[in-house]
């Protein structure tokens, strides 16, 4: 047993000196997600986005609001000639057929603003993901970039956590280096003229 140690013992120290020489590196991945100029740009997309389907929402009720209140007018006329005793089984019959044929319109208007509202919900769910996942791959290239440069051989999220709890509550920077604010700064180097953290993305 005491062999196998002596054998084994060279490389158990060789481990520890090489894990003794990584460097190790820290970002607050929220902090840089807010501050970076591209992340407010695709909010505001977003945002503008939202407000186009709901104004073309609004313009379809708009559209169809007197044929509808005409519908319905119309629905509440025939249920209570329905209603009358002395009316004649064809009228009866007629009353009831006009009446199906205004319930059809209107299921079908209803139906038009459901799948207007699901096709706009669909798209801005669509361009939402599509901007996270841009806007992930910029960052995540920012940041091996910036530890390329400095070195690091691995990065750590401090902010990253279960129900709020951090994975790292705490972190010396005596023996991590933080990189965020050079990770920003990188992202940032192609900003729009007076755009800075703070103003935008705060």
């Amino acid at each position: 047993m005491f062999r196998s140690f002596a054998v084994l013992l060279p490389f158990l120290l060789i481990a520890q000196s090489n894990a003794a020489e990584l460097v190790a590196g820290m970002v607050d991945f929220p902090k840089i997600q807010r501050h970076y100029y591209r992340t407010a740009m695709e909010q505001k997309a977003i945002t503008e986005k939202r407000e186009e389907e709901t104004k073309k929402l609004e313009e379809t009720l708009t559209e169809n609001r007197s044929k509808v209140e005409e519908l319905l007018t119309a629905q509440k006329e025939a249920q209570q000639q329905l209603q009358d005793p002395t009316l004649s089984d064809a009228k009866k019959q007629e009353t009831l057929e006009a009446a199906q044929k205004r319930a059809a319109e209107i299921n079908e208007f209803q139906t038009k603003v459901q799948q207007q509202q699901l096709t706009a919900r669909n798209a801005l769910i669509q361009q939402a993901d599509q901007a996270n996942v841009a806007l992930l791959t910029e960052i995540n290239d920012a940041i091996r970039s910036v530890a390329e440069e400095n070195a690091v051989d691995f990065v750590m999220n401090r902010t990253f956590g279960v129900r709020g709890i951090p994975t790292f509550p705490y972190a010396s920077a005596k023996n991590i280096l933080d990189l965020t604010d050079e990770v920003i700064a990188k992202l940032n180097q192609s900003a729009p003229e007076g755009w800075a953290p703070g103003k935008e993305g705060e």
